[in-house]
């Protein structure tokens, strides 16, 4: 009786010949190297390619039909400018648009896309507001150990 082995791919049972390469019935698939295998000086034996393409992201249609948020975009460009620029004034306005762009994408249903740019604005936007207020509370406290010092 022939030796038998399952495919890799489809879990069909395929019988083979010894010392031949066993090729799945069903799916076509090239099975493992069953010969004897190559010293370790030597370099290991070719291995057929995959027949499909991995793929890491979305394909280049869902991306077409998202659109990016613009309250996420300004989310985004105000939290930045609050370090240098109204401080508080834009970084409130940072928080408020990134609360607004999310609740916007969560909703959206995939259609609009942002998150990322609506979070960086929001969080760089409260630490800002954070900042400020650790400022000015040293500056007070600086400011009336000195007027206690001048008395």
């Amino acid at each position: 009786m022939s030796p038998a082995s399952s495919c890799p791919r489809c879990q069909t049972v395929v019988h083979y010949e010894p010392g031949e390469r066993p090729v799945c019935p069903a799916c076509g698939y090239p099975g493992a190297d069953t010969r004897a295998r190559p010293a370790a000086d030597e370099p290991p034996a070719w291995r057929p390619a995959p027949t499909e393409p991995h793929r890491t992201h979305a394909p280049a249609e869902a991306w077409a039909e998202q659109e990016t948020s613009g309250k996420a975009v300004a989310a985004l460009v105000l939290g930045i400018v609050s370090y240098f620029f109204l401080g508080p004034l834009t970084a409130i306005l940072a928080i408020i648009l990134g609360v607004m762009a999310r609740r916007d994408i969560e909703q959206s249903d995939g259609a609009l896309r942002g998150r990322g740019m609506a979070s960086w604005g929001l969080w760089l936007g409260v630490v800002n507001i954070i900042l400020v207020v650790l400022a000015l509370i040293v500056l007070f406290a600086v400011g009336f150990s000195v007027l206690e010092q001048g008395r």
